[in-house]
């Protein structure tokens, strides 16, 4: 990558001069600031490491070869989406467009366009919210038809959007109209009570006033406290224009579509925009099932964008910010789903697959990227696995995904690459000194990279100019020099410089800053200064060679004539050279030329000289005080420099086909510089207490995977400073991660492929990976887990695949079957007694590459027949026994192994069984199996202590790793590590990761996961839970970005209160709860457990299963059908549920259906929360009410999804409060509610009984749950605070039915019939309409005449109280007659009259009844006031409707004393009186108390009426902000369909 710079010589000089001075970028123009610091200022930023390419060898790549960009290759991104129009992704290398194709495949941007409108009245059509859309007359539709939709924008929208448009929209719309409101509703409030508060009294039109002045207040406090913006909604009118379809999304909210986004399909236009210019959302539409489907779509987050950045980029004024394949185009296929916060879905994946399956038959995918994953319950399972593999194996596409952030643990890699077959390209994350420096900023004095100064290739000529750089540049060590009588080392003012005369370099290396001559230190008393020897010969040579390669710093080196060619030795190092130490100690020599002491020789007689090389008895350092003894040597030993060759008898100038390439092991770029066609020194590192090592991030995922297999391929930078998409508000964005490694590779696999195709040479995605792996550098300081093969080598692989394109495993891959659970590989963890060897079986079958395109397998199965291999078997574990050879045909070949574990020291091992190719053994092992043994360590024990590890005065570097393998104790049940420090850093920050991997669970079931800060005065403690029996890893690791050094003492600690429950105590309402506690040391018992969720069990009360869509049709035919199970069920008060679908839960790549996305709404069909596979991450807040829960379950399969038609689900409910179980010592004690239990010390081996007693029924009752539910919870036994957090266990408890009384009297009385018969009448009268209403009212007056019921059910027949559509408007007249009130009037005056209201007031004013007949006494006044509130209700909304009508204030006294008659049995808020309360407040214009029952009577029972209503008396008050918040909420709350999964 070349970087923009600038020269920096009298930056180099100030440097080299000692002379501080203050200086700026622009101090060639000789300005100087007096503020800055009288320090040196670098200007030359290092931008290389903003975007890391160098590591992995892409800019040599990309400037060897720049048309293989990746131009003519396509990435899939399967992310959160990608933004088109983001800086970089615009367009191609080449001028083309970037992002060619974007789906939203998770289905939140979809859009229901089924309505078809075909009349277009005065040039409107009505939308789904009602909203009349004004048709601009420019729009061209043919076919007349308009399909109209509505778009929640919050529901695509990233939370960081979703907040920033709420903060915006409550500012803007809320606060502007809201708090002056506020503030004149208190001012006149204030003004009339300062006005009246001379009164003693006030009369009942001041009281009325002073009320409702009073509610206004409360109304306006109350809206604030409870503001909760729902977002807007924008209509959608999609239209075929003759050509494409097209669609306008109404963001003006007002039906104005000329303002409106208007766009078309993006696979034919490539058109997008912003939703709105404050959001920045690029959106771009997708149309499916012939328009009924109108896909919008969005990003979820900008994930998605830097991760496509990093692939593909393309800056054409910044080449340094390119990513790594800037010709690569994109499609963008969206798996996260912005209503589960970005999650992925199976049902996104699966369409992905489908949606790349398709784009083949038009556009070939090369590589896909996926930098998305979960950790998997089990290997070798899963729907989505299959589908994934199918899109590999039959379409030949190269999958690149990311191992995961969940280190430093071993077997932590997620799924995928985690699945059946490990055919995906699995990447970890790495991070280079380049990235530290300049990405992350890191305080380290001296950290690693180049100087900016150090010169850059290539030479004038061409050649590369560098064969390999150290990290730090070029430097060299010293002889240490008598302190007090030598000056600092450096080059001598008179040593001479190339070139020679010949135009060659002359010299091979220098020291540091120059030629350096260091001389062996003569007698200490009588010795010059030292220096070389002035009857030294110099060079060139008579033919123009150097003569002299380099000057021996510190040895007697003399150089020497041309012998004669055919009778010279070889050069070397003359017999009598003086060596080293000196007599006082002193090194004596620094470093030597290289190869030793060697003499500078001229051109060997290319008949009888050996090649040049490292001789063997070469001295190796480093020397005795420390230093390195050696910069670099020379490229193969003890090398002469030459003159320039002959020009008719040798090649171009350039680098020696021999001369060693960077990058280094660690990824440091190797080379500083090199001389115009000749070697040039790389440096050794700085000192490793001011710079970090480069590595792997603390935080990435290691394999193996749980089956053994490998997991990751290879590592790549694991951090970039790239594109972000625009709603983020910035142009870049530094993120990690192993979602940042992966599409590096990707990169480079597409530039791999573009080279390839432009070279017409064949390929596969085995032949792709496998050549990765192949190439990777393998870095020794880096753990195998961590790297797989090694950094990735974009050249090296090349090179392997062009260069072995053709060999017969191209288009094969291997799949192993290792043991009796046909894992992927080995993965063993003995017990500490296991000394026998572990014998196991593999079976190795190769696959072969089909073609989706031939459906017979022509054109595979003359390669299946053709196919055979002979490989040779490798190991360099002599702890694996294997067979040397295999005979490889397409067939399943078996084959043993023996891992001998018993002589393993503690701790994790790595091996890896190679198999070669005997006929081609330069190309890389054909497969691999990988071992992987987790040797456990012995525990200290002690009948007194916790059995432990204790590891002193421990040094911890960033990146640190210390890992045990214990096999935990069976009694254990929890654990604790303590960090304390001893020296070094005042503080540090520790990953600490203790992981088990139980049966069939993921790694993340059993692991603690956490940072610890590490103080002086603070050890640090963190507790992990446990199981007994089970292979434990506890992993602390000081944490990369963690500057600086710290020595600390750590223990690990094991305790134990096993119980006999195993992992859950069961109880019920019938039983004791019986538990037996066994210690595994003398410990602390104090008992707790409690209840905090109810879960009821509900079936589905709808079940329906339909074939989806063409998008979910995977090719060539497989029909994907869906399965929605509906259940309806009733929250009794407010509070927090979680739906829980347990036989699905909880599995998402290992599950055999693709998808289980449900969907909660409320009454009114508002959508109220979204969740998926994981339930412990959903949750919706929801007031009492009924609600519905959709689910939707996906499969092929019919069959499979009928079986799940009755599927249960659980609702789990959070308790206002928990319930406390009581504990007991003793059965008798929990039987008779003695003592509880409190606290008990239990010596080691100790049992200890503990009885929990159910809940009572009085508890249950208070509590509001209903009996025959679940109630859950959790229990501990620990006392320590310590145990009682890691060591908790599920509790559930089955309370009991509800008593089943019978009633005291049994036989039926002679009335029954009567009561019975009237009470059925007058309950089915309300539900009667016109005529048969009349007759069956009459008909029961004329059997009844004195039953008040019929009375009533008649009246709610004609003026029901609950029909929201009979609430008063603000500005129109009632849709009635006076006849037809006048009728109410009368009715309920029946009513009246019939009630005594004297006696009715008397007896409900008595505290106590002492009558034998009470209760029948209660029961019958208590239906006689229930009949007068609800004739007085009817009667004053008559009255309330009759005003309205004369336009007068006639009424006002008959509706004051009917209120006043109504009030003394009720008040306003009843339910029965609410409906009045309303009419009576718009009667008398008391607005505010109309706000304050319309939001009651919305709390209640919410509808769109009452809502609109409410809308009105806003804006009677002029509070327009709260009107139009009211109102532009209405389409969300009551929508008229449920939203499309």
């Amino acid at each position: 990558m070349t970087a923009v710079r600038r020269k920096s010589d009298s930056l180099l000089r100030s440097f080299s001069n000692n002379i501080p001075k203050q200086i700026q970028c622009n101090e060639k123009q000789g300005t100087r600031s007096s503020n800055m610091a009288d320090v040196p200022i670098d200007c030359d930023f290092p931008v290389w490491g903003l975007m890391p390419k160098k590591e992995t060898g892409v800019v040599t790549f990309l400037n060897k070869y720049p048309e293989y960009d990746g131009r003519n290759t396509i990435i899939a991104i399967l992310d959160s989406g990608v933004d088109p129009a983001a800086e970089g992704l615009k367009l191609t290398s080449t001028g083309e467009t970037k992002v060619i194709e974007r789906f939203d495949c998770s289905g939140c941007g979809d859009v229901d366009t089924s309505t078809i409108i075909r009349k277009v009245v005065d040039g409107c059509i009505t939308g789904t919210t009602g909203r009349k859309l004004k048709i601009p007359e420019s729009w061209n539709n043919p076919t007349g038809e308009w399909r109209t939709g509505v778009l929640y924008p919050f529901s695509i929208y990233p939370s960081k959007v979703k907040e920033r448009i709420q903060e915006h929209r409550k500012e803007h719309l809320w606060d502007v109209g809201h708090k002056p409101a506020l503030a004149q509703a208190s001012k006149q409030l204030q003004d009339f009570e300062n006005e009246v508060a001379s009164k003693t009294t006030l009369s009942q039109e001041e009281k009325l006033q002073k009320e409702e002045l009073e509610t206004r207040v409360e109304v306006l406090k109350e809206a604030e406290k409870k503001y909760t913006d729902l977002g807007p909604t924008y209509d959608c009118v999609l239209f075929h224009d003759g050509t494409v379809w097209r669609a306008c999304i109404d963001t003006s909210e007002t039906g104005d579509l000329s303002t409106g986004r208007l766009l078309g399909e993006y696979s034919t236009t490539h058109e997008h925009a912003h939703l709105t210019p404050l959001d920045e959302m690029t959106v771009s539409i997708n149309v499916h099932d012939e328009g009924n489907t109108l896909e919008v779509v969005g990003m979820c987050s900008t994930h998605g964008t830097h991760v496509a950045a990093i692939a593909a980029g393309w800056f054409a004024h910044e080449p340094a910010r390119n990513g790594v394949a800037p010709g690569a185009r994109v499609v963008s296929l969206t798996i996260g789903d912005s209503r589960l916060g970005s999650m992925e879905t199976g049902a996104a994946l699966v369409r992905a697959c489908v949606k790349v399956m398709e784009l083949s038959r038009a556009l070939r995918i090369d590589v896909i990227n996926m930098s998305y994953g979960e950790h998997a319950h089990w290997s070798n399972a899963g729907r989505v696995g299959d589908v994934i593999s199918s899109v590999v194996n039959r379409y030949g596409v190269s999958w690149v995904v990311s191992a995961g952030n969940h280190g430093p643990a071993l077997a932590t890699v997620g799924a995928p690459p985690d699945i059946a077959q490990p055919i995906l390209i699995g990447v970890g994350a790495y991070v280079s000194a380049e990235m530290m420096l300049a990405a992350y900023s890191m305080r380290a004095r001296g950290a690693p990279g180049a100087f900016s100064w150090s010169s850059r290739g290539p030479c004038a000529d061409g050649a590369a100019g560098l064969s390999v750089c150290a990290p730090g540049g070029a430097v060299a060590s010293v002889a240490r020099y008598d302190s007090l009588h030598c000056h600092a080392p450096g080059a001598f003012s008179w040593s001479s410089r190339g070139p020679c005369a010949d135009g060659a370099a002359g010299l091979s290396v220098c020291a540091p800053g120059g030629a350096v001559a260091s001389v062996a230190r003569y007698d200490s008393l009588h010795c010059h200064a030292p220096g070389a020897f002035s009857w030294s010969s110099r060079g060139p040579c008579a033919d123009g060679a150097a003569g002299l390669s380099v000057c021996a710093p510190g040895g007697a080196v003399a150089s020497v004539a041309r012998y004669d060619s055919l009778h010279c030795h070889a050069p070397g190092a003359f017999s009598w050279s003086s060596r080293g130490p000196c007599a006082d100690g002193a090194a004596g020599l620094s470093v030597c030329a290289p190869g030793g002491a060697v003499a500078s020789v001229a051109r060997y007689d290319s008949l009888h000289c050996h090649a040049p090389g490292a001789f063997s008895w070469s001295s190796r350092g480093p020397c005795a005080d420390g230093a390195a003894g050696l910069s670099v040597c020379a490229p193969g030993g003890a090398v002469a420099s030459v003159a320039r060759y002959d020009s008719l008898h040798c090649h171009a100038p350039g680098a020696f086909s021999w001369s060693s390439r960077g990058p280094c092991a660690d990824g440091a770029a190797g080379l500083s510089v090199c001389a115009p066609g000749g070697a040039v020194a790389s440096v050794a590192r700085y000192d490793s207490l001011h710079c970090h090592a480069p590595g792997a991030f603390s935080w990435s995922s290691r394999g193996p995977c749980a089956d053994g297999a490998a997991g990751l391929s290879v590592c790549a930078p694991g951090g970039a400073v790239a594109s972000v998409a625009r709603f983020t508000l910035r142009n870049c964005q530094l993120m990690n991660g192993t979602s940042m490694a992966a599409p590096h590779v990707a990169g480079a696999v597409a530039a791999l492929i573009s080279g390839l195709k432009a070279k017409e040479l064949p390929y596969s995605p085995y032949s792709i990976k496998r050549a990765l792996e192949n190439s990777a550098g393998y870095l020794e300081h880096v753990e195998p887990w961590a790297q797989g093969c090694g950094l990735l080598n974009i050249e090296k692989a090349f090179d392997i695949l062009t260069n072995y394109h053709d060999q017969p495993e191209r288009d094969v891959t291997f799949s192993l079957k290792c043991g009796s659970s046909n894992a992927k590989g080995v993965f063993l963890r003995p017990k500490l007694d296991e000394v026998m060897p572990k014998d196991i079986g593999i079976t190795v079958e190769p696959q072969f590459l089909e073609d989706h395109t031939d459906e017979e397998n022509q054109r595979v199965i003359p390669r299946q027949i053709a196919y055979g291999q002979r490989l040779a078997l490798t190991c360099g574990a002599a702890w694996v026994s294997h067979p040397a050879h295999l005979d490889m045909m397409n067939a399943p070949r078996p084959l043993a192994l023996r891992v001998c574990t018993a002589t393993l020291p503690p701790g994790p091992h790595f091996a890896s069984v190679d198999a070669y190719d005997v006929a081609c053994v330069a190309k890389g092992p054909v497969f691999r199996i990988p071992i992987t043994v987790l040797q456990p360590q012995p525990l200290t024990m002690s009948a007194s202590a916790a059995p432990q590890i204790d590891e002193k005065d421990v040094l911890f570097k960033p990146s640190t790793i210390k890992r045990h393998i214990i096999v935990a104790p069976a009694e254990a049940s929890w654990g604790v590590v303590r960090v304390a420090r001893r020296g070094g850093e005042a503080g540090a920050r520790f990953l600490l990761h203790a992981m088990q991997l139980a049966p069939r669970r993921s790694c993340r079931a059993h692991d603690t996961h956490r940072m610890l800060a590490v103080a002086p005065l603070a050890p640090a403690a963190a507790p992990f839970r446990v199981l007994g029996g089970i292979t434990l890893e506890v992993v602390i690791a000081k944490y990369w970005a963690n500057v600086g050094d710290i020595t600390v003492d750590y223990s690990i600690e094991f305790h134990g209160l096993k119980p006999d429950f195993g992992t859950k105590l069961t109880m019920s309402s019938a039983t004791l709860g019986a538990v037996q506690l066994a210690a595994l040391r003398p410990q602390e018992v104090q008992p707790s457990a409690q209840l905090k969720h109810i879960e009821p069990v509900y079936r589905p009360s709808d079940s329906k299963l339909v074939p989806l869509t063409a998008r979910d049709v995977i090719p060539p035919s497989r029909q994907i059908y869906q399965l929605i199970n509906t259940y309806t069920f009733h929250i009794a008060k407010a509070t927090e549920v979680s739906p829980i679908v347990p036989m699905l839960c909880d599995m998402l790549y290992e599950s055999e259906f693709e998808s289980q996305m449900w969907m909660l709404y409320n009454s009114c069909k508002q959508l109220m929360a979204v969740g998926d596979a994981y339930p412990s991450k959903y949750s919706a807040k929801v007031e009492k009410g009924e609600y519905t829960l959709r689910l939707g379950v996906r499969h092929e399969s019919r069959a499979l999804l009928e079986r799940l038609s009755e599927l249960p689900v659980v609702i789990q409910q959070r308790l206002a409060q928990p319930i406390t179980l009581d504990a007991y010592c003793s059965q008798p004690q929990a039987l008779t509610g003695g003592k509880k239990f409190t606290s008990a010390s239990m010596a080691h081996g100790e049992l200890l009984p503990i009885y929990f007693t159910p809940v009572p029924a009085e508890k249950i009752s208070r509590s509001s749950i209903s009996p025959g539910v679940t109630l859950t919870g959790v229990v501990s036994f620990a006392k320590d605070e310590l145990g009682h957090k890691a060591d908790s266990y599920a509790v559930a408890l089955l309370a009991c039915e509800p008593p089943r009384r019978a009633p005291r009297d049994a036989r039926p009385r002679q009335d029954d019939y009567a009561d019975a018969y009237k009470d059925f009448v007058a309950l089915w009268l309300p539900k009667l309409e016109g005529e048969k209403l009349e007759q069956v009212y009459e008909e029961l007056i004329e059997k009844f005449p004195n039953y008040l019921g019929a009375h009533i059910a008649y009246l709610h027949g004609i003026d029901s109280p609950t029909d929201p559509k009979k609430l008063p408007h603000a500005t129109e007249d009632p849709d009635v007659t006076t006849a037809w009130c006048e009728q109410l009037i009368t009715i309920s005056d029946k009513v009246i009259k019939q009630i005594d209201q004297e006696k009715l007031l008397a007896y409900l004013g008595l505290k106590n009844d002492t009558r034998c007949d009470a209760t029948k006494i209660k029961q019958e006044h208590e239906k006689q006031k229930n009949y007068l509130i609800d004739a007085l209700c009817r009667k004053g909304t008559a009255l309330c409707r009759l005003r309205a009508l004369s336009q007068g204030d006639k009424l006002t006294d008959a509706l004051h004393a009917n209120m006043a008659d109504l009030l003394k049995f009720t008040d306003l808020t009843d339910a029965k009186a609410i409906h009045y309360g309303v009419w009576h407040c718009f009667a008398l214009k008391q607005w505010g108390r109309a706000c304050r029952l319309l939001a009651k009577m919305l709390e209640e029972r919410p509808s769109r009426e009452a809502e609109e209503r409410l809308a009105q008396a806003y804006r009677q008050l002029g509070w327009h902000h709260l009107a139009a918040a009211t109102a532009a909420a209405l389409p969300t709350k009551y929508p008229s369909a449920y939203r499309p999964f």
